[in-house]
């Protein structure tokens, strides 16, 4: 039984995220599930990046692990390259071949095998928080019965707080053999389409989730939305956390923005007169990125004027909703400052 070397793997290079990779129709193989997962609650998966490169050292030598853009079967999926001084591994589909391979090319007497993914650090926790760096939107995976569903895209438009892109997709069976389907959501239209090796791609269309499943005939103990994964709480639930408004404070100056953001988290749970853009006029105009809020909430409200808690957490989350963060400098049982927050 070969062993695996014990690795000090080191991070080179980040690499980057490329929307028409990680966000579209080839989107579930740009990601990927590590750990402990509980595919019935959903779990979130991380990115492959492209130029992602990672380092060990091993019998003197260092070796390089690089993520490229296509491998020798496929120009849109990841591929792995090893290098060591000026010798190169092919690019390979599997990145635990391209490292094996050209170590026993070098020290041709060696039965030792890598594996690829913890040469590449995706057995790191630090490393795997770190490939989240720039990620504009985490794909998850859920589980429906025995169906493992990728979901890659969700945006949602700004005004009508509707789907505007999503993409959802499975492995599956169409006519007895293997196939991939891709299930699109762009504008309130849905597409669905059926991949298979050596045929040409099926596209079925639909109003809803479930017209276009009707019309594929496939799958009917399922919901249309089941399969799309729209039903399961972690697609609700991130759905809902996109309807949310938020800003960076370099849009305070921005009405609609901030009036979204009280509306939706203060308006209801302080006084209905309240000058509350004040707030954020003081602190543009003083030199401090730092506040403490029950002070700066004397300024704008009556004397004498009491905050229950449930307002006090009103305020909190519409500042957190405009780019602020809480920080406490002191423990709370020796400091009367009780909320400070500073914006990033």
């Amino acid at each position: 039984m070969n062993k695996q070397p014990k690795l000090n793997i080191k991070l080179v290079s980040i690499g980057q995220i490329v929307p028409r990779l990680h966000y579209e129709v080839n989107s579930r193989e740009w990601w990927i599930m590590r750990g402990d997962s509980k595919l019935e609650e959903g779990v979130f998966l991380y990115p492959i990046h492209v130029g992602w490169e990672t380092v060990i050292e091993q019998n003197n030598r260092y070796f390089y692990m690089h993520i490229t853009e296509g491998n020798e079967n496929s120009e849109i999926l990841p591929g792995y390259r090893c290098q060591s001084g000026g010798k190169f591994s092919d690019v390979e589909t599997a990145p635990s071949y391209a490292i094996t391979s050209l170590y026993q090319r070098i020290f041709s007497n060696s039965k030792t095998k890598f594996s690829g993914p913890l040469v590449l650090g995706w057995d790191n926790n630090e490393l795997l928080e770190a490939s989240l760096e720039n990620v504009p939107f985490r794909a998850f995976a859920v589980k429906v019965d025995n169906i493992l569903i990728y979901i890659t895209n969700i945006s949602i438009c700004g005004q009508k707080k509707t789907i505007k892109n999503y993409i959802a997709s499975f492995i599956g069976e169409y006519k007895k053999k293997r196939a991939l389907y891709v299930q699109k959501i762009q504008s309130g239209n849905c597409e669905i389409s059926i991949h298979q090796k050596d045929h040409e791609t099926i596209f079925f269309f639909g109003s809803t989730p479930t017209e276009a499943w009707q019309n594929i005939g496939y799958y009917k103990k399922y919901r249309g939305t089941q399969l799309f994964g729209l039903e399961h709480p972690m697609t609700r639930n991130t759905i809902n956390e996109q309807r949310i408004p938020t800003c960076l404070p370099m849009f305070w100056d921005n009405e609609v923005l901030l009036n979204n953001i009280f509306n939706y988290n203060l308006r209801k749970r302080t006084l209905s007169n309240i000058n509350w853009r004040q707030l954020f006029q003081i602190w543009l105009a003083q030199k401090s990125t730092i506040i403490e809020l029950r002070g700066m909430l004397k300024k704008i409200y009556p004397p004498n004027y009491l905050h229950n808690e449930r307002e006090l957490r009103a305020w909190r989350a519409m500042l957190r909703a405009a780019g602020c963060t809480e920080v406490t400098p002191f423990p709370k049982d020796q400091s009367e400052v009780m909320n400070v927050m500073y914006f990033c």
